[in-house]
């Protein structure tokens, strides 16, 4: 599985060493100046002359960073804001016009971001990293919805794993009363035993492994499985390589979520037949089987 999280915060200069920016000075200052008369703080001549200080450097750091993504992700919005880039934005503060523009494409263009969130003046987030957050329907941590408020591919996947679930089926689902119960699996060879049948059908069957990974938060997709609660903060650092990374990953999600609707909305066609279909291979692959493929 993909790592989500590093173990302690990436330093700004760190990131400017990793993936090198063309700074132009100037503008990064004349940024600043606007964050820094925005929030009302300490004006950028005071700022200047403490050169060590730490906050001073990662506002310098983020005028930079945040420029230059602009500039490499959205060139044509980029030079349509030319004179307006380190304008004030007086409606939210202690940010710039192009920092707004920019944080604003990102989500519209590349992937999710909690904008009213961000816009906070306390945000740390706009400085050290890309705040990832899990974009499923549901919290499979805290169990934020009950059993028969969820769509039937979820209900399916808890109730295969076990407990009360399944006898709960027929109760929401009366035509599923004469279909095989689900064998309870002891072996290692199970998980991919059953994967490789599910992968050989010619249906919609053949996402429910990733649906149950879903659920474990496995899938290997930032987007999908990151989990505070689980794994602690995603450190994403704010450079080219992981905006087109988070991007990439955002795609391949929505990709995702649209095969778990399509497998959903197949399993409610004809619950009995097509659920008993999902029984037989979790079965099969239970008692060790592997048969040939279904349409």
């Amino acid at each position: 599985m993909t790592a989500l999280a590093t173990t302690r915060q990436p330093d700004v200069r760190e990131q400017l060493l990793r993936e090198p920016l063309r700074i132009n000075g100037y503008e990064a200052v004349q940024s600043l100046a606007g964050r820094l008369r925005a929030s009302n703080r300490a004006g950028i001549e005071e700022r200047a002359a403490c050169r060590d200080d730490l906050e001073y450097q990662t506002r310098i750091v983020t005028a930079v960073m945040f420029h230059e993504l602009f500039r490499h992700f959205f060139p044509r919005e980029f030079r349509a804001m030319a004179g307006r880039l380190h304008e004030c934005d007086e409606e939210i503060g202690d940010i710039s016009r192009g920092e707004v523009r920019f944080l604003t494409l990102v989500e519209e263009r590349l992937f999710p971001l909690p904008l009213d969130w961000m816009w906070d003046a306390d945000c740390e987030y706009r400085t050290h990293s890309v705040p990832v957050m899990a974009q499923q329907d549901h919290d499979w941590a805290n169990f934020c919805c009950s059993f028969e408020h969820l769509q039937l591919v979820y209900q399916i996947v808890l109730a295969f794993r076990g407990g009360e679930e399944w006898d709960a089926l027929p109760a929401l689902y009366p035509a599923l009363r004469r279909c095989p119960r689900p064998l309870t699996p002891n072996s290692k060879e199970f998980w991919p035993r059953f994967a490789r049948l599910c992968r050989r059908e010619q249906s919609p069957l053949r996402m429910l492994p990733v649906v149950f990974e879903m659920v474990n938060y496995e899938t290997g997709n930032i987007w999908i499985d990151h989990h505070e609660e689980i794994y602690g903060e995603a450190h994403v650092a704010w450079t080219r390589v992981n905006l087109t990374w988070l991007a990439r990953q955002w795609r391949d999600a929505q990709a995702i979520f649209r095969r778990t609707r399509a497998l959903n909305e197949w399993l409610k066609k004809s619950p009995r037949a097509r659920i008993g279909r999902a029984v037989a291979l979790w079965n099969r692959a239970a008692l060790g089987k592997e048969g040939k493929a279904h349409v």
